[in-house]
C-alpha cells in the first residue's frame, strides 16, 4: 500500500470537533506534566513537537511554536531557527524509527491552504513509505503513535 492516497477515516472524530473548545496546541503546550497524553516527544526554548493524534500516515509529527500566533510573518527569528532543527532532528528519528526515506514538510497557512487549525501555526511532517499489505492502519498507527513517542 503506497501512502500518497489519502484515506483516514479514524480522523472522522477530529473533523467533527475541529474549531470546538480550546486549542489543542496551547492546550498541549501548557500541560508539561501530561506530555505523554498530550503526545509530545520533545520540548525546545521556544517550539515543541507533538504526534499528530488523527495521523494521515505513520509517524505525521508537528512542530509548533508555544505562541499561538498564526502567520508565519509572526514567528521571531528564534522560534522559526528552533522550528526549522527540531523539524531536522525529528526527520532524522523518524528515518530511523519508521524507516522513511522521504518526507512531505510544510505549514498550511489558512482554510484554502487547508489548515484544519487556522489560529495556531505548525509545521507539518509527513513520512512518506510504502507498507506491506494486509497491514490493519488504524490498529498500526495506534502501535507506532506509541513506538514512536518513546523513540523521539
Amino acid at each position: 500500500m503506497d501512502f500518497n492516497v489519502v484515506y483516514a477515516p479514524w480522523r472522522l472524530r477530529y473533523i467533527q470537533n475541529v474549531g470546538k473548545g480550546e486549542c489543542f496546541l496551547c492546550k498541549a503546550a501548557g500541560e508539561r506534566e501530561r506530555d505523554d497524553e498530550n503526545l509530545v516527544p520533545a520540548r525546545g526554548k521556544h517550539v515543541f513537537a507533538i504526534l499528530n493524534k488523527f495521523p494521515y500516515t505513520w509517524g505525521h509529527v508537528m512542530v509548533s511554536p508555544y505562541r499561538h500566533v498564526s502567520q508565519f510573518e509572526e514567528l521571531t527569528a528564534e522560534e522559526w531557527a528552533e522550528m526549522v532543527d527540531m523539524a531536522r532532528r525529528l526527520m532524522e528519528a523518524l528515518k530511523k524509527t519508521v524507516g522513511a526515506g522521504r518526507f512531505i514538510v510544510g505549514l498550511n497557512i489558512g482554510r484554502a491552504a487547508g489548515a484544519g487549525l487556522e489560529g495556531h501555526l505548525h509545521l507539518h511532517i509527513i513520512p512518506d513509505r510504502e507498507v506491506e499489505p494486509g497491514v490493519d492502519l488504524p490498529q498500526a498507527l495506534v502501535k507506532l503513535t506509541r513506538e514512536l513517542r518513546e523513540a523521539l
